[in-house]
């Protein structure tokens, strides 16, 4: 009876071993989304990316503002306005993206007094400001653009 044990013992760590060889180990990735490449090439580029985040997108017409130094197209994405400041290289648009403070309430010299909430975003050569909170605009506009850097 005790050999039958030892045998029995010696078939269970076996077939554990057997198991234990067999088995995978899955190491998680990072989950956290990344923005998708910078995109540059003027106004047609950045309405293709914002379609291709699923956004039904349409040229309105240009916008000027003070505080931008190029003029701006207002697009609307889902049914919202975006305002897009195309500049002609990325420093230009960092330097311009500099200007405005972490919460959108001041552009340079100049304070903001907005009708809803601001969102700024900034890739390459491009500045996006999105005035509202619809989760969808603010989706596609982060994954066009990644992260907003000032506003809301």
């Amino acid at each position: 009876m005790f050999k039958r044990k030892i045998a029995l013992f010696h078939l269970v760590l076996v077939a554990a071993l057997l198991v234990a060889g067999c088995s995978r180990t899955v190491v998680a990735r990072d989950q956290s989304p990344t923005p998708e490449p910078a995109v540059s090439g003027g106004v047609a580029a950045w309405i293709d990316a914002l379609a291709a985040a699923g956004m039904s997108v349409t040229q309105k017409g240009e916008i000027t503002q003070p505080f931008f130094t190029v003029p701006g197209q207002v697009i609307t994405v889902n049914g919202g306005e975006v305002q897009l400041y195309v500049y002609g290289d990325e420093a230009a648009a960092k330097s311009e993206a500099g200007l405005v403070s972490a919460d959108g309430g001041t552009i340079g010299t100049s304070a903001m007094m907005w009708m809803a909430t601001p969102h700024f975003y900034h890739s390459a050569d491009a500045i996006a400001l999105y005035l509202g909170d619809d989760a969808g605009i603010l989706a596609a506009l982060e994954k066009a653009f990644g992260p907003q850097f000032a506003g809301g």
